[in-house]
């Protein structure tokens, strides 16, 4: 099946003026969570951002996840913090090496995974932080990761998805780290992954299917749960020409939210209908 291109119409951004922009999270029950700089803000769809709640980090976030019971994690460079759906301590996950560089990270109901750029490995703690498991390609040197970009998301299944940047591919695969399948393959064609390392962000859409980020030709794409093109929800020419660090996530109508640094905000998607009208 041919795919659909820009079938897709962009809302109201969620939040501006953001410095130091670098990723945003959705909840099943529509929260959301932006890390900018050492800020995260978490607030509710379609509520007004004065309700918003400020949460200060002793360092520069760099990724967000919601567990399934609603706990927030938001990883720092070395180490990830918990804070706790109803509230409470904040919990500290474990500190890592010091050649790491988390990336992403993504939670199970009792899975933390965690993309470490810097040694190339996925890191994969119960809830209370105890290491289970690390995930490295079968040749035991690590993943391919060229530059600090580095996904990972937990599914409902309990497999992961994991974006191979250097081969230019999404993998999945189990709890010990055994290859499932993969989709993706290098190119200039629309469908392809091209320059050295992408896609560099990617999310699980409800119902299946993934939507993904590029740099180098800056483009936000849906692929179906086979690794086909669906459509291009943004391309090229609406992002800066060096814009990096386009993190993806998709709330439960299957929305696409862009953080765009060079904006300074969380850009939104939305799919328009097979005749044109927009969803509403």
């Amino acid at each position: 099946m041919p795919p659909t291109l820009l079938r897709w119409r962009e809302l109201p951004p969620l939040r501006t003026g953001l410095t130091g922009l670098a990723a945003v999270a959705m909840s099943a029950d529509g929260r959301f969570a932006i890390v900018a700089g050492r800020r995260v803000l978490v607030g509710q769809l379609n509520a007004p951002s004065s309700s918003d709640r400020r949460l200060d980090l002793p360092a520069a976030g760099r990724c967000a996840a919601f567990a399934p019971d609603g706990a927030l994690l938001v990883g720092l460079e070395r180490s990830y913090l918990v804070y706790p759906p109803a509230g409470g301590d904040v919990e500290e996950g474990p500190t890592l090496g010091e050649s790491s560089l988390i990336t992403s990270l993504s939670a199970g109901s009792n899975l933390v995974a965690v993309a470490d750029a810097g040694l190339r490995i996925i890191w994969l703690f119960d809830r209370s932080s105890a290491l289970k498991a690390h995930v490295q390609a079968p040749d035991g040197g690590g993943f391919v990761v060229p530059s600090p970009h580095f996904d990972v998301a937990v599914a409902a299944d309990g497999t992961l998805w994991v974006a191979h940047p250097g081969e230019l591919r999404l993998e999945q695969r189990d709890a010990g780290g055994r290859l499932l399948r993969s989709w993706g393959r290098p190119g200039s064609r629309i469908e392809s992954f091209c320059g050295c390392c992408n896609p560099t962000d990617f999310a699980l859409l409800p119902g299946g299917g993934f939507v993904t980020a590029e740099k180098g030709l800056p483009r936000v794409k849906v692929y179906r749960d086979d690794g086909s093109l669906e459509s291009v929800v943004a391309a090229p020419r609406e992002f800066a020409e060096d814009v990096v660090g386009l993190d993806v996530a998709a709330d439960a109508a299957g929305r696409v939210y862009a953080a765009d640094p060079a904006r300074g905000a969380v850009r939104v998607f939305e799919r328009r209908t097979a005749a044109g009208e927009e969803r509403r």
